[in-house]
């Protein structure tokens, strides 16, 4: 008797819009389903008035629910079969009605799904995060996979880490997805220029002490080196590690791209978008270079 295959995650939440971010959730809903989770589930949710809330008869809006959900139900079912194949027995599609980001989470929690993922939510051709995203985020204590275009594989998981608890958190979570995959794993640190260095310039021309920016640099890096040196590898076989002087969001957009999966964390479930992501998140989430774990670390 074969033993079960490893799976990182028990169960899997795809959403589907029907729409661009349907498409690119659903691109990468079978490999996800293959190679992460155990169960897979799409839900797909119609957001129409109830009757108390229309003007109109009563009956006649229960009825237009009523078939409507029937034959988004038909219409689920044709596209878990299309993307999914002979192993669209192994997917659960449900269709509720209401508002998408609500039916999501409800769904979320009463399958105790670990992980969601979402396409993009395009406004003028960037990530804004104010509708069912936004809501997704803040809202859910699940993981997030963010897919910003059609999946093309994912040949590296990237790790940015800023060797706060935090983002270790997340770097086991892109440690074990790696190897979950069988793929090689980049950690980045990135070191910022120190805000004192960008505040002189209010006062004019003054000499830069350059010495004391290279050994703060230099200090970033030994605890960057010491932290690897400890951190478990596990059965990962390929980890390299990458110390880059720059900002941690263009040192992270000039590695990602769309076959390499960036790992990020979150600061929590209430606030703004930015709040929510955390600023370096929020930033690699809108210029949607690649597809992006969100963790709730």
């Amino acid at each position: 008797m074969s033993s079960p295959r490893r799976t990182l995650l028990r169960r899997a939440l795809v959403a589907d819009d029907g729409q661009e971010g349907g498409e690119a959730a659903l691109s990468v809903a079978p490999f996800i389903a293959e190679h992460l989770a155990r169960s897979l589930t799409v839900v797909h949710a119609i957001d129409v008035p109830r009757p108390e809330e229309t003007a109109g008869s009563p009956d006649d809006v229960l009825d237009y629910r009523v078939v409507l959900e029937r034959r988004a139900v038909a219409w689920l079912e044709g596209r878990i079969a299309e993307r999914f194949g002979e192993a669209a027995s192994n997917v659960h599609g449900v269709v509720y009605l209401g508002d998408p980001s609500r039916v999501v989470r409800r769904t979320a929690e009463d399958l105790e799904a670990e992980l969601i993922v979402v396409g993009p939510h395009h406004r003028e051709h960037l990530f804004d995060f104010g509708g069912t995203q936004g809501a997704l985020f803040s809202g859910t204590s699940c993981h997030v996979w963010s897919q910003p275009a059609t999946f093309e594989g994912v040949d590296e998981v990237l790790a940015p880490v800023d060797l706060s608890p935090r983002s270790m958190r997340s770097l086991e979570v892109a440690r074990d997805v790696a190897e979950t995959l069988g793929v090689g794993l980049r950690v980045l640190y990135a070191s910022a220029p120190p805000q004192f260095a960008d505040a002189a310039t209010m006062y004019g021309e003054v000499p830069s002490p350059t010495y004391v920016v290279d050994a703060m640099h230099e200090a970033a890096r030994v605890r960057f080196d010491d932290a690897m040196a400890e951190f478990d590898r596990r059965g990962v076989e390929r980890v390299e590690t990458e110390f880059a002087i720059a900002e941690p969001v263009s040192a992270i957009l000039e590695v990602q791209g769309p076959n390499r999966l960036a790992v990020l964390g979150t600061r929590g479930h209430t606030g703004i978008a930015a709040a929510i992501f955390g600023g370096v998140t929020y930033a690699v989430l809108r210029a949607g270079k690649g597809p992006v774990l969100a963790v709730h670390a």
